[in-house]
């Protein structure tokens, strides 16, 4: 058991001084009181909404974009709606903790919504040229959300500025702020239980304990928000 211990400790070890040695370096953009925010050379864009609004912020963004196009993940404990404000999304959604099947997706078109309750593993395409489409979390939390939102693409932007990939570790670190793992699909007899919790081990271990504690990245720039 502690030669166990001791080989993670030493791995884990490895991986922070690699990746230390290996730090993608970025020049931030100061965008924190930009409104909306413009990326990828002004093909996509994010609005945040006045505070006593519904929505959280509005993405519009053509498909040959890299910034808005979601991994598989989940809330842990908001549930999400979207409104299209113009354009189609195609939605994937699971709730069993399996991989959404590219067979049974939704489709929304122009005013129409689509609710994600929490839990729900997800992900959203644009089928057009162009798409806007606002969303809110439910219970609202604005001042994290907003935070994360302009840290997250923020990052990612100036990612592909410098032409640079982006830290997964940072990423993480973004994601556990607002409890947003990235989904892992596990087999259906362990159930969904299995795979968010496994979800949300490798959002704490790799965003707050490798990605901070051992690397130091943070989970807000003043550069990308400020209150």
């Amino acid at each position: 058991m502690i030669n166990t211990i001791v080989a993670l400790g030493v791995i884990i070890f490895g991986i922070i001084v690699f990746v230390r040695t290996n730090r993608e370096v970025i020049i931030r953009t100061n965008s924190a009181i930009q409104n909306p925010v413009y990326y990828e050379n002004g093909q996509c864009s994010q609005y945040f909404h006045p505070h006593d609004s519904k929505f959280i912020t509005t993405h519009t963004f053509i498909n040959s974009t890299k910034l808005f196009h979601p991994p598989l993940h989940f809330h842990s404990y908001q549930d999400e709606s979207f409104y299209i404000d113009d354009g189609t999304a195609e939605f994937f959604m699971s709730e069993d903790g399996s991989v959404p099947s590219l067979n049974n997706s939704i489709t929304k078109n122009t005013g129409e919504e689509m609710f994600v309750p929490a839990g729900a593993y997800h992900r959203f395409e644009s089928k057009g040229e162009k798409l806007s489409i606002s969303f809110y979390l439910s219970p609202k939390d604005r001042v994290v959300e907003e935070r994360f939102f302009r840290n997250f693409f923020g990052y990612l932007d100036d990612c592909l500025k410098a032409q640079v990939e982006p830290s997964i570790f940072q990423l993480l670190r973004f994601l556990y702020d607002v409890g947003s793992p990235l989904a892992v699909p596990m087999p259906h007899i362990l159930g969904p239980s299995v795979g968010r919790a496994v979800s949300r081990f490798i959002c704490w271990f790799g965003g707050l304990v490798i990605g901070e504690y051992g690397l130091g990245y943070q989970e807000s720039y003043d550069s990308y928000y400020k209150i």
